[in-house]
């Protein structure tokens, strides 16, 4: 199964927003892909889908996404940091994506698309996965 990481803004937009990127939505509901994940991502997803989840009025969705995720993600602990990304922020995505050998790394972020790729993960945005998906 291809393993994929999804950055905080797939997974905010997805289930608070929906649109076009309910699709990646239920692509992981149906395992169509293995989303992989580190602890420093999963706390960031955490506290990111608790916040919206309050401000929105969804706590208990946000609640339940939070478990499913913990229960559903494969857990790597990278153990290489890395120094690629112009925002140092993002460069905890392409960790979880070198040490679980990663396909893709879906995200939004324009510091991370413009890198294109790094070793043999390609850094895609939604659009471009939910085509693949499609497929």
């Amino acid at each position: 199964m291809v393993k994929v990481v999804l950055d905080t803004n797939i997974w905010i937009s997805a289930i608070f927003f929906g649109g076009e990127l309910a699709v990646i939505l239920e692509g992981w509901k149906k395992e169509q892909f293995l989303t992989v994940i580190s602890q420093e991502t999963f706390l960031e997803l955490e506290n990111k889908l608790m916040y919206w989840g309050k401000k929105l009025g969804s706590e208990k969705e946000a609640a339940g996404y939070v478990l499913s995720i913990n229960r559903h993600a494969l857990f790597f602990y990278p153990q290489r940091k890395l120094k690629i990304c112009r925002d140092p922020k993002d460069n905890k995505f392409l960790e979880i994506a070198y040490e679980a050998g990663a396909k893709y790394l879906i995200s939004g972020d324009k510091d991370l698309l413009e890198l294109n790729s790094i070793r043999r993960i390609k850094i895609i945005s939604p659009s471009v996965f939910i085509e693949r998906l499609k497929r």
